[in-house]
């Protein structure tokens, strides 16, 4: 089920009603209560996936810090389009559950994921359906899942395979410009919710800095179909 406000100026009398949660069972009607928003419930089929995603800067190899990813599905066919994109939290054990309206569970399709300072990762080229209750796509466990097997292995207890981090531009390559963006930052103390934190820990410092300046060492970019 999907929820939507919407303004509606007149709203019509005695079709629209919210609940007083002051006195209960009070129904006060919108129209007479001058609000101009109803309320829309609108039923949408879904199909789930659910996602197993490590990243770089936030995984210490045990646990993760959870945060938001996006997820885009695009067709198994080139030039690859997009299908649907959903967005959802990956939490401390690197798993999130991404829902999707335009999917159909008897096509393929392929994963394109997305997150404010790591790289882009893609799934791998083989037929992938969404068939069943919260499908599980695993990119923890073997770099083969990765298109070009582009993720990193943390170390760890259980440990697992991780997106590079440091990207904090986005522009799908870690290079000097992720690194002077970190490095201002760092001499502002800038912190909070910002990209540039390539760790996670609200904080912008040495440690964000190593994980560009290691990444772009090694060339570190986007690798696509």
């Amino acid at each position: 089920i999907s929820f939507a406000f919407q303004n509606e100026n007149p709203v019509r009398f005695g079709y629209f009603y919210y609940d007083n949660p002051v006195a209960a069972g009070n129904w006060t009607d919108f129209a007479a209560a001058g609000a101009n928003f109803k309320l829309d419930i609108e039923p949408v089929t879904t199909l789930k996936l659910q996602l197993g995603v490590y990243l770089e800067g936030f995984f210490n190899g045990s646990t993760m810090i959870a945060d938001t990813v996006r997820v885009i599905a695009h067709s198994t066919t080139s030039p690859y389009p997009n299908i649907d994109t959903a967005k959802a939290v990956v939490g401390s054990n690197g798993l999130g559950t991404f829902s999707f309206c335009k999917l159909n569970n008897d096509s393929c399709y392929i994963y394109e994921v997305r997150h404010r300072n790591h790289i882009t990762t893609w799934s791998h080229l083989l037929c992938e359906k969404i068939d069943q209750c919260d499908k599980l796509y695993n990119f923890r466990n073997s770099a083969s899942q990765a298109f070009g097997n582009n993720v990193v292995f943390v170390a760890g207890s259980p440990g697992g395979f991780a997106f590079y981090g440091g990207d904090v531009n986005e522009d799908g390559i870690v290079d000097a410009t992720d690194i002077i963006a970190i490095y201002n930052d760092a001499s502002a103390f800038a912190g909070g919710y910002i990209n540039t934190d390539a760790n996670g820990d609200m904080t912008v410092d040495l440690s964000d800095l190593l994980i560009a300046y290691n990444n772009s060492s090694n060339f570190v970019s986007e690798i696509r179909p």
